[in-house]
């Protein structure tokens, strides 16, 4: 009987991770669909995921659920630039953000780079994204990488914001 419970037990710790990274995952999915979802095409944006998991497998021999959350993890920013206006100009002063808040700014952050680079989200676009974003390139990365270099530069602003 307790050999049964030990093993339990170690199922239990093993699970503990992967519990972690599901939960995670289901958020950035659940937000992600909601962003999809334009004046209440539901069927669209499921659809959309749909196809978006069946290219993914084509290109990749992962599993399209590990590629959609790595490279979501990996574009996560732990700082946001807030603005404030000093001299004449606005400066982007670098705060941290909440943990809900991240999984809300990345997929905002990734959809209007792909609006604004093909005016609609393509599916091609999106997957190449996400490829891209697995071998730490791309302009995803850059743009992460752009908005730390600018938090670095104005960490001195720091002391003119008050909450």
């Amino acid at each position: 009987m307790s050999r049964n419970i030990f093993d339990f037990d170690k199922r239990m710790k093993v699970n503990l991770k992967y519990n972690y990274y599901f939960s995670r995952w289901y958020r950035i999915h659940r937000i992600y669909f909601l962003s999809l979802v334009y004046q209440g095409r539901k069927l669209y944006a499921f659809n959309f995921l749909q196809q978006l998991k069946f290219e993914l497998k084509l290109r990749e021999d992962i599993d399209p659920y590990w590629i959609f959350l790595i490279s979501m993890l990996k574009l996560i920013p732990e700082i946001t630039l807030f603005p404030k206006k000093l001299g004449g100009r606005i400066q982007g002063v670098p705060l941290p953000i909440l943990e809900w808040k991240q999984y809300t700014f990345i997929i905002k952050w990734t959809l209007r780079l792909l609006r604004l680079k093909f005016r609609k989200i393509s599916l091609t676009a999106l997957v190449d994204l996400f490829i891209d974003t697995l071998g730490n390139k791309g302009d995803a990365i850059e743009k992460k990488l752009l908005l730390y270099q600018t938090g670095i530069d104005n960490r001195h602003l720091l002391r003119f914001f008050k909450r």
